[in-house]
């Protein structure tokens, strides 16, 4: 008898700012064949902030918003790409 277990869904880290486009970003991840868990930030400090508070436990994908108030995502990118605990985090 094989017991196969579903896979693990990919955490997948949204910086974005429009509610629509969250909106349309989460209808598009339940079309996927494969499980998601989505966590949304509307903001680059938020992003920031996020994501030292996760350190330990990063998303398996990054999907970063270039336009977003307080930090924009090339700044965020810079944070993100100066620190080594992000260095294998997939920005998208």
């Amino acid at each position: 008898m094989n017991i196969t277990t579903p896979p693990l869904p990919k955490h997948i880290l949204l910086a974005e700012d429009d509610q629509d486009d969250r909106y349309f970003f989460k209808l598009a991840l339940e079309t996927l064949p494969v499980p998601t868990r989505l966590t949304t930030v509307n903001d680059g400090e938020a992003l920031i902030d996020w994501l030292f508070a996760s350190a330990d436990a990063l998303p398996d994908f990054l999907f970063l918003d270039i336009n977003m108030p307080k930090m924009n995502g090339i700044e965020c990118l810079g944070v993100i790409r100066a620190d080594d605990r992000f260095k294998h985090l997939p920005v998208i």
